[in-house]
């Protein structure tokens, strides 16, 4: 049972006993807040669809999106980020309240806060340092993790993703290429086919160009950003997943194992 006191403005009067006062302020019966909730592995375009149906204009939700947030405390998350990049992998997946007619600005800063909130309290700047990325590319890894696998997955697909790098090879994410198309083609107009899609000429498509993403896919939730930051050693070998018909990831250390794989799991 949820015993703390929820925030918001309360109408209390005189003739109210203390735990009469207190009982209202516990079971937050006011009409000054609204509960928002944002998933882990949500990309901005739907976060800002969420903040439609929230009530908010186009309008107000595009200038928060494009406002200068670089004089705020939280801004170190902002760490590599390259001029002109947007807000992708930031806004922190959670739930939250808020008071009613709270500016949509005010919105995202409490969702950053709550991002630099996480990346501190697990040391994460740290540990992508460690693993030889700066906290952008850390966050970008995170998030092609998060659209990639489930949570138990999600440190084994990370080290292969490291593997792949030091290796030389593309990531070849089809996340990535998914994202890609989501940027320039949401209904998918022009490209109609899979094949025609995987050669997207973007640079977040990396079955074309090496390296990471051009930068976050999603917001990435607490498990991916641990998972980029401490991969799971034990598949220091494997080079290939892929998920099964069963909804099972199978990992390869070599591209015949990786096939075999496709031919008995993917039908």
């Amino acid at each position: 049972n949820d015993q703390t006191i929820k925030p918001g403005e309360y109408e209390l009067n005189k003739s109210m006993r203390p735990v009469e006062i207190i009982e209202e302020m516990v079971n937050g019966d006011n009409d000054n807040v609204f509960r928002a909730t944002f998933l882990p592995g949500s990309t901005v375009r739907e976060i800002r669809k969420s903040m439609l149906a929230l009530g908010y204009t186009e309008a107000e939700v595009d200038q928060a999106l494009t406002a200068d947030y670089s004089d705020k405390e939280f801004a170190w998350i902002f760490e590599g980020r390259p001029e002109g990049a947007g807000l992708e992998g930031y806004l922190y997946g959670d739930t939250y309240e808020f008071y009613v007619g709270e500016s949509a600005e005010k919105v995202f800063e409490r969702m950053f806060e709550e991002m630099a909130t996480v990346l501190k309290a697990n040391d994460l700047p740290a540990k992508f340092t460690a693993q030889g990325l700066n906290l952008y590319e850390g966050i970008t890894l995170a998030s092609v993790v998060q659209k990639e696998a489930h949570a138990p997955d999600q440190a084994k697909v990370a080290q292969i993703f490291y593997n792949r790098l030091h290796a030389g090879m593309n990531l070849g994410s089809d996340v990535t290429t998914q994202y890609a198309l989501d940027l320039v083609d949401p209904n998918r107009e022009t490209y109609t086919n899979n094949a025609d899609a995987l050669t997207i000429d973007s640079p977040y498509n990396t079955r074309l160009h090496p390296g990471l993403p051009y930068g976050p896919i999603a917001n990435p939730g607490l498990s991916a950003l641990e998972a980029a930051a401490t991969p799971d050693s034990s598949m220091e070998n494997y080079l290939f997943f892929l998920t099964g018909d069963d909804g099972v990831m199978y990992y390869g250390t070599t591209e015949e194992e990786h096939n075999n794989n496709i031919r008995e799991h993917c039908r």
